[in-house]
């Protein structure tokens, strides 16, 4: 889901803790994000007084980069104070690249993994059924049930995915990954903004743990990594 962020507009997600725009440290409340202070770009520090405007550590002043000459304008500006750029239309292609993703097929696990765990489970249950001891009948069928079902789940994800041609993961890496989709979403946009192109690998296996413990994974260009890996140092992501 997206909120607008009660600083500067822009658009964030749902599990935001912070805006990656303007600094602002943000809240979900009942009507939306609340905004409850700042952190500063330049020095990192986190103050929680949301009325300054500027960085009591450092005295750098809260604002935005205008992403067409780099300039610093006041964080609700409608246009760039220096160049014109029109920021309102800047967050409106957010919203409407959100609303163009949302609509996408997340990328499922993958089909031989999936039919790998079936095989095991239906032959756990098979040699339960026939040859295991016992007292160890009910925990061996568990497992294999538990085992059936998420490898069915898995495949069943995959469905709507048999006319995708997905990416060639050998040209990615992952630099992030999380049991929480909502935290890789915000890495996710977090790079997006930056100028890297990221995408979530396995998001549907968060719910197939302990299968898949990495859960949802940031993958960004080999090429990118070390760029990726500093913004996100530099946000504390990291």
């Amino acid at each position: 889901m997206l909120f607008d962020c009660p600083s500067c507009g822009y658009p964030a997600y749902k599990g935001f803790v912070l805006c990656p725009v303007c600094g602002a440290l943000l809240e979900l409340g009942a009507q939306g994000f609340v905004h409850k202070g700042w952190m500063c770009f330049a020095c990192g520090h986190e103050n929680n007084n949301a009325k300054d405007t500027s960085c009591p550590d450092c005295n750098r002043r809260y604002a935005i980069e205008c992403p067409e000459c780099g300039e610093e304008n006041a964080p609700k500006s409608a246009f760039c104070a220096h160049c014109r750029y029109d920021l309102n239309a800047d967050r409106q292609r957010e919203r409407d690249s959100h609303d163009k993703s949302a609509r996408k097929p997340i990328e499922p696990p993958r089909v031989g993994v999936s039919i790998a765990l079936l095989a095991v489970g239906i032959a756990i249950a098979v040699w339960a059924a026939f040859w295991a001891p016992q007292r160890l009948f009910s925990e061996l069928v568990i497992v294999a049930v538990a085992m059936v079902f998420g490898a069915l789940f898995a495949l069943a994800t995959h469905l709507p995915f048999l006319a995708k041609k997905p990416k060639k993961l050998g040209n990615y890496q992952e630099v992030y990954s999380s049991l929480n989709p909502f935290l890789a979403e915000h890495v996710r946009t977090i790079l997006d903004i930056e100028g890297i192109e990221a995408f979530i690998y396995n998001k549907h296996s968060v719910h197939l743990a302990p299968f898949d413990p990495k859960g949802a994974r940031v993958m960004v260009p080999k090429t990118r990594v070390a760029d990726a890996e500093s913004i996100l140092k530099d946000f504390g992501l990291v």
